[in-house]
């Protein structure tokens, strides 16, 4: 039975993004994404830290940018920032690069401080304020990793204006697809294409997780293969302070995310 499905005009939005993004393209030099979904609680912090730690399991080269002053990627690698964050990089200074505990993977850290950033942009009317802020940092690194805000503010549109790719973790629902139509076309003014939609929370048992899905397929729009499931181990290596690839390795969500990593990575081999 079909509890939901999409009107016109939403599918038109989303089938139209998705032919004016090529995502066939590989990138010789580093890469960024932007993790980036405007409702909370959808497992985006938590794609942002896992992804970029299964990065760095495959002996990639990651820097995770926390964008959002909740910090709560800071907190979920127990990065302490008191050596600067991620606001004096948006300010034009040279930012403090955190190592994480984890091999190959380093961070810039957000702290609260970081709200007031969203003023400093809008005033500044620059959206490349980021991009260009980030270039001496990407011989670096093979990947950048950018946790946004749950919102789109300035904040996320800088990111979205720097990044080469966005990756939408989304749940199943209606309202979650009429969120992602707003997303796409905020995507579309921003020239950032698609890599693909993440399910997370995802329950197979259920019939608004199947619906989800095929109104995705039916728009066209670039899916991964991979579904994080709802399991308690992310929850308890956020409050260990980990990632789930070094707290629990043998989990199945630290298996989904080493897959997402796989996929990402042919798109930049």
């Amino acid at each position: 039975m079909l509890l939901f499905s999409l009107d016109s005009r939403a599918l038109t939005i989303l089938s139209s993004y998705h032919h004016n993004a090529d995502t066939s393209q590989h990138l010789d030099t580093v890469m960024n994404i932007a993790i980036t979904n405007q409702k909370g609680g959808v497992g985006k912090t938590t794609t942002a830290v896992n992804l970029a730690a299964a990065l760095a399991e495959r002996g990639l080269q990651t820097l995770l940018l926390d964008l959002d002053s909740q910090a709560n990627a800071t907190a979920n690698l127990q990065v302490p920032a008191d050596q600067g964050s991620v606001r004096e990089l948006i300010g034009g200074e040279r930012p403090h690069i955190y190592a994480t505990g984890t091999p190959n993977l380093s961070m810039i850290p957000a702290t609260v401080d970081l709200a007031g950033a969203e003023t400093y942009l809008a005033k500044s009317a620059d959206a490349e304020i980021l991009k260009r802020a980030l270039e001496p940092l990407e011989k670096r690194f093979d990947y950048v990793i950018f946790d946004c805000p749950p919102a789109l503010g300035q904040l996320t549109i800088a990111a979205l204006v720097a990044a080469d790719y966005a990756i939408v973790p989304m749940e199943a629902g209606i309202w979650e697809m009429q969120g992602l139509v707003r997303l796409m076309e905020v995507l579309e003014r921003t020239d950032t294409k698609l890599l693909g939609i993440l399910l997370t929370r995802y329950d197979k048992r259920l019939g608004i997780s199947a619906d989800t899905h095929n109104q995705l397929t039916k728009s066209e729009l670039p899916l991964f293969n991979v579904k994080i499931s709802e399991r308690v181990a992310a929850k308890y290596a956020a409050i260990a302070g980990q990632s789930i690839i070094a707290h629990n390795p043998t989990s199945d969500i630290a298996q989904q995310y080493r897959l997402l990593a796989k996929e990402v990575v042919k798109y930049a081999p």
